[in-house]
């Protein structure tokens, strides 16, 4: 893979893992659900939770199913451009 390629990729990467993030935080926060009753939930660590919601990392989609579950969303995968429409709005 070029560089160029590998940027692009890494860019994309976090765009959708930030899109996830966002979406999975304000869900929560809509629900008024703290972070540990989350993890609880969803048996995975506070940390992990926070790292996910905020685009640290991409949960698996059996994580990300289970996340949205619980916080009653539909399980749609956010292809990025969420988050464009949520930062210009």
């Amino acid at each position: 893979m070029s560089e160029k390629n590998r940027e692009k990729n890494s860019e994309y990467y976090k765009k959708i893992a930030r899109s996830i993030g966002l979406r999975l935080y304000y869900a929560r926060i809509t629900k008024k659900i703290s972070q540990t009753e989350l993890a609880k939930a969803a048996n995975l660590s506070i940390a992990f939770i926070s790292e996910i919601e905020h685009g640290k990392v991409i949960p698996s989609i059996l994580t990300y199913c289970d996340l949205c579950r619980i916080l009653e969303l539909d399980t749609v995968i956010p292809d990025g451009s969420e988050l464009v429409n949520f930062i210009d709005n």
